[in-house]
């Protein structure tokens, strides 16, 4: 398996007018694409930890019928 993870830093001071849509529509997006890119594939596993998951959640939700297989989520705030 190939495996790509995203890293998300704190925002820096220039950052500071990002909001979940910036990571939902813009930054995932184009790490799927880029991932699908990369390995040729038509779908991808996506993992999300903690606050990760709760984008992965929302992305997925946008993208019912996209790239999406699988979606795994562990210690992610949600009810």
């Amino acid at each position: 398996y190939d495996v790509f993870m995203i890293d998300w830093e704190a925002p820096r001071p220039e950052e500071r007018d990002l909001g979940l849509d910036d990571y939902v529509l813009d930054f995932l997006p184009a790490c799927v694409d880029r991932v699908l890119e990369e390995t040729g594939e038509p779908d991808l596993s996506v993992i999300g930890y903690c606050f990760g998951g709760v984008l992965s959640l929302l992305w997925a939700s946008l993208h019912a019928d996209g790239p999406l297989k699988n979606l795994i989520t562990f210690t992610t705030p949600i009810d």
